[in-house]
């Protein structure tokens, strides 16, 4: 998995530029006035493990009379009996465990916090775009110019509240989900997503460093590839869709006209052609080469022509493949890091079929889809496995909800009706064989086959959402956006508020 340091510093330039212009510009405001430029590569602060806001206060000092003023309004606020108007009571006992263990020392300004674990945080914060998430600020009413420092204190304590609410909610987001699998009608029938508790949450703000930010991201490769991707589709330009391919002819190897560079223009967006083949009106064997390509990566016949069924794939906008890929991040973060008890988890596009007992792995076997699946079978499914038939050759998981998933070995017939090929089939059996025993709990099984995924070359792939899972799930998450103006970028730098005022 990816995280810390190297997923940080790999998206913090393009993940500081989108999502939170509506909701920091109050904030920035405050926080950045009077700051200098600071250049640098950001960093996760390892200087420390993961700290548990639950245990004793940590030894802040607070010189700074700046950090004072903030810290006196922070612990008045957070003294309420409940949440000032504006702020959500959710995350109310969070900022309590949070600042108390800190003397209500500020986290997003003042000389007692470090840089490092600063910029961390609002890189967290601000990469929450790239995986289609929208943290939302709660309005705390704050003037939209910066008042005087001695009158501010109240205002930086409510902006550095509404900063740790926001990567609260985004967090808490990650370690499960923002829509709950059943109200988007997933084929789920175990118990939804388990929420994070409070102490994990506050241990990731208070340090976030890898082994925190590992304790709530999800744990397949595949997300992190498509949080990258769905950066891609996000800064692609808008008119990426603003026209459609070409007229009603068909386009074939030899064609030639305006319709041909507009198709040679879209492949480049979509990276199916290199940009050095943007020009051009004819359709020759490097246009019919990037043809393939996407027909490929859409589940197409790659027979590099533009028919019907490619010309509507090409004219899919951005937008609804951003919808998409986000979907299936969505999806990933369903499923259990630590699962109690037997469970299978079976990942299509990572190709792995992980047996599990407790947490503690027993079984990776390495699987792939067929192409002579003759079910439907939706993104995910959670389940029980109830049975295990079969032999050597085929083997059938009977589910709970009346499903089955079938998995064949390399060796048996492609004729059969298998989804799925297992590179070990007798290993597989003999272990789901044993966790699946009368005197032994219940094997959930979470079975994810995305509409989306990035293929083992790196591309982007997609298969036909035949059951409409991502329609259904797509009405409920937030729609990701694209083109947001650049203002996350400065704030990497983001110095203490108080460094050059004094009250």
């Amino acid at each position: 998995m990816i995280v810390a340091d190297t997923v940080l510093q790999q998206r913090t330039v393009t993940a500081l530029r989108r999502c939170l212009v509506p909701l920091l510009a109050s904030a920035l405001t405050l926080a950045c006035a009077g700051c200098a430029s600071e250049k640098g590569a950001a960093r996760s602060d390892t200087s420390a493990a993961s700290t548990s806001a639950a245990g004793a206060r940590s030894s802040f000092v607070l010189t700074d009379s700046a950090t004072q003023a903030t810290a006196a309004a922070l612990e008045q606020l957070l003294f309420s009996q409940a949440a000032p108007a504006g702020f959500s009571q959710t995350y109310w006992s969070i900022g309590r465990r949070i600042y108390d263990s800190r003397h209500y020392a500020p986290l997003w300004s003042g000389t007692e916090n470090t840089d490092a674990k600063r910029r961390a945080r609002m890189e967290l914060l601000c990469r929450a775009a790239d995986e289609g998430v929208a943290p939302a600020l709660p309005d705390s009413g704050a003037p939209r110019a910066a008042p005087a420092f001695g009158r501010s204190a109240d205002s930086l304590a409510r902006h550095d509240l509404r900063l740790t609410f926001a990567l609260a909610q985004y967090l808490a987001t990650l370690a499960q989900g923002a829509v709950g699998p059943i109200a988007a009608g997933a084929a789920w029938h175990v118990a939804p997503p388990r929420a994070v508790p409070d102490s994990v949450l506050a241990a990731v703000i208070l340090t976030p460093d890898g082994a925190a930010i590992e304790s709530v991201m999800p744990a397949s490769p595949q997300y992190n590839f498509l949080a990258r991707e769905l950066k891609h589709l996000l800064d692609i330009d808008a008119q990426d869709s603003a026209r459609a391919v070409g007229d009603s002819a068909l386009l074939r190897p030899g064609s030639r006209g305006p319709a041909v560079e507009r198709l040679r223009q879209r492949l480049v967006r979509r990276g199916d052609l290199a940009p050095s083949d943007s020009s051009g009106i004819r359709y020759d064997a490097t246009v019919a080469r990037g043809v393939r390509n996407f027909q490929r990566r859409v589940g197409l016949d790659p027979d590099g022509s533009i028919g019907p069924a490619t010309r509507a794939a090409l004219d899919v906008t951005t937008g609804a493949r951003a919808r998409t890929v986000a979907a299936n991040l969505e999806r990933y973060r369903w499923i259990p890091r630590v699962p109690t008890g037997p469970t299978m988890i079976v990942d299509v596009a990572d190709g792995s079929a992980r047996l599990l007992r407790n947490g503690v792995l027993v079984l990776n076997a390495r699987i792939r889809a067929t192409s002579n699946c003759r079910t439907h079978l939706p993104p995910v499914i959670a389940d029980t496995i109830v049975r295990v038939t079969g032999g050597d050759a085929v083997v059938t998981l009977r589910l709970a909800a009346g499903d089955s998933v079938i998995i064949r070995s390399e060796a048996q017939s492609r004729n059969t009706s298998a989804c799925f090929i297992a590179d070990d089939l007798a290993a597989l059996r003999s272990a789901l064989a044993n966790s699946v025993a009368e005197d032994s709990p219940a094997t959930e099984l979470y079975l994810i086959w995305p509409t989306a995924y990035v293929g083992a070359d790196s591309a982007l792939m997609y298969r036909p959402d035949v059951t409409g899972a991502d329609a259904r799930l797509g009405a409920r998450l937030p729609v990701p956006t694209v083109n947001r103006p650049d203002v996350c970028d400065s704030l990497a730098a983001v110095q203490t508020a108080a460094a050059g005022a004094r009250p």
